[in-house]
Order: C-alpha cells, then sequence, then structure tokens
C-alpha cells in the first residue's frame, strides 16, 4: 500500500463482522471459488480441490471435532 494513501471511510461503510462463537463462515478470494451446498464435490470450481484440515485431537467424540475446508 502507498505510504500517503489512507482509506476515509463513507457513512455508508458497514463493517462486515464475523460474530458468534463456534459458527461456521466462508470466504473467497476469487469469485465462484467455492462449491454450492456441498463440502467435497468430485470436481471443485476452477480446477481446485478439497482439503479437510482437523484441529482436535483424533480421540475426540466426532460432535465435538472442529475442522475446516480448504480448496487449493
Amino acid at each position: 500500500m502507498n505510504e500517503g494513501a489512507t482509506h476515509v471511510p463513507a457513512e455508508t461503510d458497514t463493517p462486515s463482522y464475523l460474530s458468534g462463537f463456534g459458527n461456521e463462515h466462508q470466504s473467497e478470494a476469487v469469485p465462484g471459488a467455492l462449491p454450492k451446498g456441498q463440502n467435497s464435490p468430485q470436481q471443485a470450481p476452477l480446477g481446485l480441490y478439497a482439503e479437510q484440515i482437523s484441529g482436535t485431537a483424533f480421540t475426540q467424540p466426532r460432535h465435538v471435532n472442529r475442522r475446516t475446508w480448504v480448496y487449493r
């Protein structure tokens, strides 16, 4: 970013919060990159492939398992 450049928020700018605890959110760098209605399709959009990352221990019950889907 340019050192002299600043962003002056307009009155219409509303912050986009990801509120809540334990909720699931999604974001995409390229529009249309996320598959619609499913986590791991046979063929993902834009030639991407799905990877599931888990942050919980292997011995945890399934209902407490926290995971994330990453498309690369």
